[in-house]
C-alpha cells in the first residue's frame, strides 16, 4: 500500500482547486473536475466542478481507481482513459496523483469529460469512413455505490432511451423486453427485485413472475437445442 502522509496540506489542494475552478469555467457544459483527499478514501471528494457530469458531491467516497492507487496499482498518471457516467453516457477521463514536498501520495486531481455528444458524431463519422473504435484501456470506473432500486432504474431508463421510446407508452412487448434485460444483468437476484419492477412498469407481481418464467424456460430449451 502506498504512504499517505498525514502532514497539512492545505496549500497543496487549494492549488490543484484554483485549477479546477478555471477548467470547470472554460468547459462549464461537459468537463467535471474532481480533487479527492485519498487521506480519507470514504469521504475523499473535497472539491467538484460540474458535479452534473457524475451527479457525485463534496464528501462523497473514491472509485474504485482511488482505492487502487492508495494500493499502490496505479501509475501517477492515467489519460484521457475510456469511461462511462452512472447514467450510462461516455466519459473521457484523466486522473493524477497528489504527491506533497515528500513525494508522498495524499490525493487526485480528475477529469471527467462528457462525450456523448461526440460520440454520436463520431458514429456518424465511422459510417461514412468504416473507421474503427479504439479498445478500451481500463474496466469501467464505479462512481457511485447504486442501490437495486436505482440500478432497475437505470437499465429501464438505458433500455427506453436506446429504443427511442423516451415520451411514449411502452407495450407489452417492450416490457418483456426489458424484464428480460433485467433477468440477463442478475437484477432479480437482488432482495425486492420484483416488487420494484411491478411498481416501474406499472405491473403486477404475477404478471413479472409468469414474464420471467417464460424467459427461464426459453433459456432451458435453448440449452436442449430447440430453436424458438
Amino acid at each position: 500500500m502506498v504512504k499517505l502522509s498525514l502532514v497539512n496540506n492545505i496549500g497543496i489542494f487549494d492549488h490543484y482547486k484554483r485549477i479546477g475552478k478555471v477548467i470547470a469555467v472554460v468547459f462549464p457544459s461537459f468537463v467535471e473536475v474532481v480533487i479527492h483527499d485519498l487521506r480519507q478514501p470514504k469521504n475523499s471528494i473535497i472539491a467538484i466542478f460540474n458535479s452534473h457530469v457524475t451527479g457525485r458531491k463534496v464528501g462523497d467516497r473514491a472509485t474504485n481507481l482511488g482505492y487502487q492507487r492508495i494500493d499502490g496499482n496505479m501509475p501517477d498518471e492515467l489519460i484521457n482513459y475510456k469511461n462511462e457516467s452512472p447514467d450510462g453516457r461516455p466519459l473521457r477521463s484523466t486522473s493524477i496523483a497528489i504527491r506533497n514536498e515528500n513525494n508522498d501520495l495524499i490525493g487526485s486531481f480528475c477529469l471527467n469529460i462528457d462525450i456523448s455528444l461526440f460520440s454520436q458524431i463520431s458514429e456518424f463519422m465511422k459510417l461514412l469512413t468504416q473507421t474503427e473504435v479504439n479498445s478500451n484501456i481500463i474496466e469501467r470506473e464505479n462512481f457511485l455505490y447504486s442501490s437495486p432500486k436505482e440500478e432497475i432504474q437505470k437499465q429501464i431508463n438505458q433500455f427506453i432511451s436506446g429504443h427511442f421510446l423516451i415520451g411514449k407508452q411502452l407495450n407489452r412487448q417492450h416490457k418483456i423486453n426489458i424484464v428480460k434485460q433485467l433477468y440477463y444483468s442478475g437484477a432479480f437476484n437482488n432482495r425486492g427485485s420484483i416488487s420494484i419492477v411491478s411498481k416501474s412498469l406499472l405491473l403486477t407481481r404475477q404478471t413479472i413472475y409468469n414474464y420471467l418464467n417464460n424467459i427461464k424456460n426459453g433459456v432451458k430449451s435453448k440449452r436442449k437445442g430447440v430453436l424458438l
